[in-house]
C-alpha cells in the first residue's frame, strides 16, 4: 500500500492545448433537446452526459462534420432515453484529438430541466417488414392535433432474437440494415420500431412495434451462392466480365453471406482469378508511412471486381489526417488507418474482404478492429472479425468484410488507464472498477503499472466528498468489484490494520479502499464497540450501535463499505423478510448459516435499526443454525433480463442486462428465439450447464447439448448418462429442483441420488 499511496501522477502536455468547456443549455424551440456553444479547434468531436435525479441515463459520444460550422450544437438522441417524469440536467466535454488538442473539463451541469410525461402516447408502428436487407413500416395515423409532434422513429435490430443495434429518430419509414447484419452464423433477422415524439410532456413517444416478418439469412446465402455458380460454370465471357454488375443489385444480401459464409467468400476469390484472366485487371497495394504491420502481407478479395476503367486498381493504406477519438475505457494501444480504393468505382459493386496483419504492439487474443464512417456516430466494431493466430506463422492475420472505405482503427479490448480521467461520478468509478484485470498475475510491466495509475484514480474519487456517497452505495449493491479493488489494492503492497473488537462482533471486513487513507507505512489501529440496546418494542425492533476508533477518535464516516459478522442476539430470530437502516446511510442484513450469525454490510456506521417480520416469520436462528427451504427463493432474479444480450467469449456465454452490467451469481427466465427458458449464471457471470448445486442444497440440470437449448434448465423426466431422473416442474419458486428420496407426481419412486428405481 505505501508504494501505491506514495506515488504521484505527472501529466505532461508539452505542445497539446487543452480545449475550452462549450457553455450549455436547453434549447428554447425543442423540448429535451441539450444544446451547447461550438468550441474551436474541438474538430467536432463532444461527449455528452446527462442526468434523471442525479443518476447517469445518456452518455453518448456525438461527431459534427467538418464542414458543420455551426455555433450552436445539439443532442438530438437524448430524447429517445426519456421514460419518466423528473428533474434532468446534462454537461459537455469537448473531445481533443490526442496530438494537438486535449479533451476539456466537463462543463458546468446545464439548468434543471423539470419533465412531466405526457398522459397520451403515439400509437404503434404497422407492417413491420423487410424488403431485402431494409426494414421497412408503415407511417403511423397521427390525429390532426398531434401530426406535428413526431420527431422521427428508433429502430432496434435483433439478430436470432438478440439486440444488435439501435438507429435513434430516424427520419424515413424504412432502413438498410446490411451494415449491421454482421453476426457470424446468424439464422435471422428481426427489427422493431418505436415513434419518439418531440414533445413528450404534450405526447409521449409510443410503444415498441416488432416485426413477425424475418430476414432470412440462410436462404439469403443460399441465393447468393446459386448466382455465382452460375456465373462461374457459364462458358461466356460476357458473363464474367458482366458479373460486378450482376452483382452489385443483390450487394446486401452479398455482404451478410461474405461475412458470415466461407464458402460464399471462396467462390467471389475464384470469380475475381476468372476476372482478372479475362479482363487484365489486376490490384496494387501502396502505403505510406504504415510501419505497424507488412503491407505486402495483406490480402484483399473482391477490389478488382470494382474496377472502373483501368487495368489497376490500388488499394491504399496511410495515417489519417486527422484522428478519430476512441473509448479509451474500452480499447487501448490503438493505431489508424486510412483504407481507400483508387481506380475503382465510387460505390462498391461488390463487397471488398481485407485480411491484415495484427501489429506487434496489439495482443491478438484481443485484437478489434473499429471502423469510423463518418457519419457523425463515432467509431463502430466490425463483427464479425475472424482472427487466425497459428503459432507455427506469423504474424497473427485478421480479416473483415466492408462495403465502404474511410478510418479504421486497430486497437485491444481493455481500458487505457494512462488516459481515462479520475471518476467523476459513480458510474465512471464503477466502470473503471469493472475494467480492471481480476488479477496481478501474468502482467507485464507496463500492464502492472497502468492498474497502479487506475487504482489511484479510483482511491482519488473515494475521496471526493462531493460522490462519495453515491459511490459506496454503488458499491453497497457491487460487493464483488470492492472486494477486486481490495485484492489489486492488497497485491500492490497492501496492509491490513490492526483491529480490536468488542464482544458481540464476530469478525469486521474492511477493504482497502477503506482503510488505505489513514497512513502510509504506519497504519494506525482500529477499535470497533458494539452496543446492543433493548428498547421497549423489542419484538418488534432491534437496535444496536457500532462505531469505530482509529487511535482513540471515533468515527462514523467510511470510504467505502464495511461488513460485520454480529454473535446472534439471543432470542432473535432472523427472517429474510427483515429489513435494516442506518441513519445517513445505507445498510444490507443477510445471514451467514455457516458462523450462525448476522452480516451487515453498510456504507456508514452509527445506530442501526432492525424492523422485524413478525415473531411468526420462518427463518433461522441461533438455535437452528440455519436456513428452511421456505425462507429463500432461489430463482429469485435480481433484476429483469429483459431487453438484455447473450455474448459469447470462448466457449463460455454470457448475458448483459439493458443496462450493460453483467448478469452473474443468478438465474434468469430469458426468452430466446421465440422460447424462454431459466438459465443460471456463475459468480464470474458465465452461463453455467450440466448439474450444479445451490446454496439451499438442491440439484439441477442444465443442458449440455446443443441439440436441445444449450445451458437450459430441465424439468419432468430427462436420462442423463443413461439414468432417468426427475426434476420439479410446477412453477412455485423451486421449478427445476431434483426431486430425491420419494414419489415422482406421476408415480414413480426415486432413491436419495434422485435416479429412478426399476
Amino acid at each position: 500500500m505505501a508504494a501505491v499511496l506514495s506515488m504521484s501522477m505527472v501529466f505532461s502536455s508539452l505542445a497539446a492545448e487543452k480545449l475550452e468547456a462549450p457553455t450549455v443549455f436547453w434549447s428554447e424551440e425543442r423540448e429535451a433537446l441539450p444544446q451547447w456553444s461550438r468550441v474551436e479547434n474541438a474538430a467536432g468531436q463532444y461527449q455528452v452526459e446527462a442526468y434523471k435525479d442525479d443518476t447517469r441515463i445518456y452518455n453518448s459520444h456525438h461527431t459534427f462534420s467538418a464542414n458543420d460550422k455551426s455555433e450552436i450544437l445539439s443532442a438530438g438522441g437524448f430524447i429517445s432515453y426519456l421514460e419518466e417524469s423528473g428533474i434532468y440536467k446534462f454537461r459537455i466535454m469537448s473531445l481533443g484529438d490526442g496530438n494537438n488538442t486535449e479533451n476539456s473539463d466537463w462543463s458546468s451541469f446545464s439548468d434543471n430541466w423539470s419533465f412531466t410525461k405526457a398522459n397520451v402516447t403515439l400509437d404503434v408502428p404497422s407492417n413491420l417488414h423487410w424488403e431485402g436487407t431494409t426494414a421497412c413500416w408503415d407511417a403511423l395515423e397521427i390525429p390532426e392535433e398531434y401530426q406535428s409532434y413526431l420527431l422521427g422513429y428508433d429502430v432496434v435490430l435483433y439478430a436470432d432474437g438478440n439486440k444488435r443495434v439501435t438507429h435513434h429518430n430516424i427520419r424515413k419509414t424504412s432502413m438498410d440494415q446490411a451494415d449491421y447484419m454482421d453476426v457470424e452464423g446468424a439464422k435471422e433477422y428481426t427489427f422493431s420500431v418505436r415513434a419518439i415524439s418531440n414533445t413528450p410532456s404534450v405526447i409521449f413517444h409510443g410503444a415498441e412495434g416488432k416485426s413477425t416478418d424475418i430476414y432470412n439469412a440462410e436462404d439469403t446465402k443460399a441465393d447468393v451462392s446459386g448466382t455465382l455458380d452460375d456465373i462461374l460454370k457459364s462458358e461466356n465471357t460476357d458473363a464474367v466480365i458482366n458479373a460486378p454488375d450482376a452483382l452489385k443489385g443483390d450487394i446486401k444480401d452479398l455482404q451478410v453471406a461474405m461475412q458470415s459464409d466461407t464458402e460464399v467468400l471462396n467462390k467471389i476469390d475464384t470469380l475475381e482469378r476468372l476476372y482478372y484472366r479475362k479482363t487484365g485487371v489486376k490490384l496494387k497495394v501502396k502505403s505510406k508511412d504504415v510501419s505497424e504491420f507488412d503491407t505486402g502481407k495483406v490480402v484483399i478479395v473482391g477490389a478488382v471486381l470494382n474496377a472502373a476503367g483501368s487495368k489497376n486498381v490500388i488499394f491504399n493504406i496511410s495515417k489519417p489526417d486527422k484522428a478519430s477519438v476512441v473509448d479509451e475505457t474500452a480499447y487501448k494501444n490503438s493505431i489508424q488507418f486510412d483504407f481507400s480504393l483508387q481506380n475503382a468505382v465510387s460505390e462498391l459493386k461488390v463487397p471488398v474482404r481485407i485480411s491484415v496483419p495484427i501489429p506487434d504492439s496489439i495482443n491478438p487474443k484481443f485484437f478489434r478492429i473499429l471502423h469510423d464512417h463518418k457519419d457523425g456516430k463515432g467509431p463502430v466494431e466490425i463483427n464479425p472479425l475472424t482472427v487466425d493466430i497459428n503459432t507455427n506463422v506469423t504474424p497473427a492475420m485478421a480479416s473483415f468484410t466492408v462495403t465502404s472505405f474511410s478510418t479504421f482503427i486497430f486497437a485491444e479490448a481493455g481500458a487505457d488507464f494512462e488516459k481515462i480521467a479520475t471518476p467523476s461520478n459513480a458510474t465512471e468509478f464503477m466502470n473503471l472498477a469493472k475494467a480492471l484485470p481480476d488479477s496481478l498475475d501474468d502482467l507485464e510491466t507496463e500492464e502492472q503499472e497502468g492498474v497502479e495509475t487506475a487504482l489511484l484514480k479510483l482511491m482519488a474519487a473515494l475521496k471526493n466528498t462531493k460522490i462519495n456517497t453515491s459511490i459506496k452505495n454503488e458499491l453497497l449493491e457491487n460487493e464483488e468489484v470492492l472486494l477486486k479493488v481490495s485484492t489489486l489494492l492488497h497485491g500492490l503492497g497492501g496492509k491490513d490494520i490492526t483491529s480490536t473488537m468488542d464482544e458481540g462482533i464476530e469478525r469486521v471486513m474492511y477493504f482497502s479502499p477503506a482503510s488505505g487513507f489513514f497512513g502510509t507505512d504506519e497504519l494506525p489501529s482500529m477499535h470497533f464497540n458494539f452496543d446492543l440496546a433493548t428498547p421497549s418494542n423489542a419484538r418488534e425492533k432491534l437496535v444496536f450501535n457500532i462505531s469505530m476508533e482509529l487511535d482513540g477518535e471515533e468515527t462514523i464516516e467510511l470510504l467505502s463499505p464495511m461488513k460485520f459478522h454480529l454473535a446472534m442476539p439471543k432470542g432473535y430470530t432472523y427472517s429474510k423478510n427483515d429489513t435494516i437502516t442506518v441513519s445517513g446511510g445505507k445498510a444490507v442484513l443477510s445471514y451467514d448459516k455457516t458462523f450462525d450469525c448476522l452480516v451487515v454490510f453498510t456504507t456508514r456506521l452509527g445506530t442501526f435499526k432492525i424492523t422485524r417480520s413478525g415473531s411468526g416469520s420462518s427463518g433461522s436462528s441461533s438455535s437452528s443454525g440455519g436456513n428452511s427451504k421456505s425462507s429463500s427463493t432461489p430463482h429469485l432474479p435480481p433484476k429483469s433480463p429483459a431487453g438484455g444480450r447473450w455474448a459469447k467469449s470462448g466457449n463460455n456465454y454470457m448475458y448483459y442486462y439493458s443496462d450493460g452490467l453483467l448478469a452473474s451469481n443468478c438465474w434468469l427466465e430469458i426468452t430466446w428465439n421465440n422460447t424462454t427458458h431459466w438459465y443460471h449464471f456463475s459468480a464470474s457471470g458465465i452461463m453455467d450447464t450440466g448439474w450444479i448445486k445451490d446454496n439451499l442444497g438442491n440439484w439441477y440440470y442444465l443442458n449440455v447439448s446443443a441439440d436441445k437449448v444449450y445451458g437450459s434448465m430441465v424439468t419432468g423426466w430427462n436420462l442423463i448418462d443413461g439414468k432417468w431422473y426427475y426434476f420439479n416442474e410446477k412453477s412455485d419458486g423451486y421449478k427445476g429442483t431434483l426431486l430425491t428420496d420419494t414419489t415422482t407426481p406421476d408415480g414413480y419412486q426415486v432413491d436419495a441420488d434422485g435416479v429412478w428405481i426399476h
